[in-house]
């Protein structure tokens, strides 16, 4: 009868020097790495809900903040959110970046973590992320504060990468089980070679498709989510616009939510000239806005609608006002939080007058007053 060697045993045997619980503990973690470490006893910890959860968002959204991850799964207790975090990642189910300091930590799993998470298995399973780009970094983070913020009040959010999964695969009939699934009751719209579309839009001539930042799910019907901080070609703006007012009258889109920054709403809305006449924005043209007014998005039943970028992270705040801000006025994160410390501390004082904080440091006078106050550390 073949001998049975308890796991601890074999750990103990392989920690160099003096046996020790700790050493044994650290010991069995590195022996058992990989999508099923955490599951068996003798691993040297149990993964959790709780992790599971973490795998999931940061596999579904490309990538999420050690902060974001710590308050939305780990009650907002930092040493907890540290433990398990680096129990992932010393089993090999999650990597990590520091490249960005006002991001801290960011965390994205491995071939092994996408695995553990049982994403989407038997029908459209996603790879691992690939680290993005600084500036598409930040980007994606974004879109993981929006779905922080906002997830609960839908029935179901589709991220970027599940949607580009379906539409680009070979499939369409996968695509169509998966809305299915969703609850989805619209029919997809096909596209310049027949293909039925239910997360892409056409574009007109043939130009390809567009595809919004995020999906959620509502009542049997998609609200596109789009995250806007820099103005994009104006041109590609028209055809965007163009392209969900076609899936409007299709019925394959309920709505449009909009989130932009103060020049981008300019773009949109439309804004007074120097000479004190109104310059209509791109809505009007695409037929969402009346020429000569500014829009009213407080009122029912809009298709579009256009609403503030309002990052509950103070790390994406400052990846958003770096990109409002005039280049002179752009500053590191250090000096950025001290700013923002002085704001709050003005504006509880009275004396800002309502304005907001990109309008506050644009005063000159503020920021002469801002630059003499800093000392770099």
């Amino acid at each position: 009868m073949p001998k049975i060697i308890d796991h601890a045993v074999v750990v103990a045997d392989a920690v160099a020097g003096p046996a020790s619980p700790w050493k044994a503990l650290r010991a069995s973690r590195s022996l058992t790495v990989g999508e099923n470490a955490g599951l068996a006893r003798g691993s040297g910890w149990r993964r959790s809900d709780d992790d599971v959860a973490v795998l999931e968002v940061a596999g579904r959204f490309g990538a999420m903040m050690t902060r974001q991850a710590r308050d939305t799964f780990y009650r907002g207790v930092e040493s907890t959110s540290a433990k398990r975090l680096t129990f992932m990642a010393d089993a090999r189910l999650l990597q990590r970046t520091t490249n960005l300091r006002w991001a801290g930590s960011v965390l994205w799993p491995t071939a092994a973590g996408m695995r553990a998470a049982r994403l989407h298995e038997g029908l459209a399973p996603l790879g691992a992320p690939e680290m993005p780009t600084d500036e598409r970094m930040g980007h994606r983070l974004l879109v993981v504060d929006w779905a922080i913020q906002h997830a609960a009040g839908f029935d179901q959010i589709v991220t970027e990468r599940e949607f580009l999964k379906l539409e680009r695969g070979g499939d369409p009939e996968i695509a169509e089980r998966f809305v299915q699934q969703l609850g989805v009751s619209t029919r997809g719209v096909r596209d310049s070679m027949g293909r039925p579309r239910w997360f892409g839009f056409p574009l007109a001539g043939g130009a390809g498709l567009h595809f919004p930042d995020v999906f959620a799910v509502s009542g049997g019907g998609l609200r596109a989510i789009e995250m806007e901080v820099s103005p994009k070609n104006p041109a590609r703006v028209k055809q965007t616009l163009f392209a969900y007012r076609r899936a409007f009258q299709a019925g394959q889109l309920h709505a449009v939510d909009w989130y932009v920054t103060p020049a981008v709403r300019a773009m949109f809305e439309g804004y007074q000239g120097l000479d004190g006449k109104w310059r209509d924005g791109l809505l009007v043209g695409a037929g969402f806005a009346t020429a000569g007014e500014v829009p009213d998005w407080s009122t029912p039943g809009s298709p579009i609608r256009l609403l503030d970028i309002t990052p509950a992270d103070d790390g994406l705040q400052y990846y958003t006002h770096q990109r409002v801000l005039p280049r002179g006025l752009r500053r590191d994160f250090a000096e950025w939080q001290f700013w923002r410390a002085q704001w709050h501390t003005h504006s509880a004082a009275g004396s800002v007058a309502g304005r907001s904080f990109v309008d506050w440091v644009c005063d000159p006078r503020v920021e002469k007053m801002l630059t003499a106050k800093y000392r770099r550390p």
